[in-house]
């Protein structure tokens, strides 16, 4: 269960006071944790924010809190808000203001993060996805037989809304086909900008196992099998042992793409 607390604060940038929502509390039950770092089924921390009177970015920790409570929930008087984030103010934030060391990398990887979640694979259909398919199928099968055996023209209008579910799983499950054959052609970061966020995150200096595995992940991203097997060496925590093993894994297959850490 995760907790909301609703706070007041005032950006470092020009003094603006906006709402926001912390989080108290969460658990981490059902949470699905990615070998890039990534972790889908909790609540995530965010790392800068975009003031939308200055347009300015600015680190979220460095937002003064003026106040918090269930009394702010109804006050009308301070709905401003931050103007949400998307990968492309990123990449503006990275190019347009400078960042500490460990505030840069966080920014990068969260780039990857993003730049990541087309490349996710689940190698397993769960029970609501085969439930969906299920439906799909029935309800479009019904509607193709009524179309054509009584030519009721008005059933056509559903037919992209039900045949919507089965293109999502259908591209899904093309992908879970090509990760079981471990398909080696499989292509990351063809665009520009993606490997040259890659190359930036590999350049930058490591100072602790985390960061060193996320290093060695981008060369593994890249196809430098060998430049990931040789910094794995350089982890000293045994509790990434089996991790370790998992990308070892992958670099024998000459993998490249991301996977659900076990």
């Amino acid at each position: 269960m995760t907790t909301l607390v609703t706070v007041l604060k005032k950006t470092p940038c020009c003094g603006a006071i906006y709402k926001a929502y912390d989080v108290a509390s969460f658990n981490t039950f059902g949470a699905v944790y990615w070998s890039d770092g990534f972790v889908s089924g909790i609540p995530y921390y965010g790392l800068l924010g975009k003031c939308k009177k200055c347009k300015k970015y600015f680190d979220l920790f460095e937002a003064e809190s003026i106040d918090s409570g269930d009394h702010l929930d109804n006050e009308k008087k301070f709905d401003f808000r931050l103007s949400k984030m998307k990968l492309k103010d990123f990449y503006k934030a990275l190019d347009k203001q400078n960042w500490n060391t460990d505030l840069e990398f966080s920014i990068r990887q969260k780039i990857l993060h993003l730049e990541n979640h087309k490349y996710r694979i689940s190698l397993s259909f769960d029970k609501m996805e085969i439930g969906c398919l299920t439906l799909s199928v029935i309800l479009s099968s019904s509607v193709f037989f009524n179309f054509y055996y009584e030519t009721n023209y008005g059933v056509l209008f559903l037919l992209p809304i039900l045949m919507f579910p089965i293109v999502i799983l259908v591209k899904d499950s093309l992908r879970i086909i090509l990760a079981a054959m471990k398909f080696k052609n499989f292509k990351m970061f063809s665009r520009t900008k993606e490997s040259k966020n890659i190359d930036q995150i590999i350049a930058m200096p490591y100072e602790n196992d985390e960061e060193v595995l996320l290093i060695a992940e981008c060369h593994r991203y890249k196809g430098e099998f060998e430049k990931c097997l040789e910094l794995l060496e350089l982890v000293q925590n045994s509790k990434h042992s089996k991790f370790i093993t998992q990308i070892r894994e992958r670099c024998n297959d000459e993998s490249r793409y991301v996977f659900r850490r076990e």
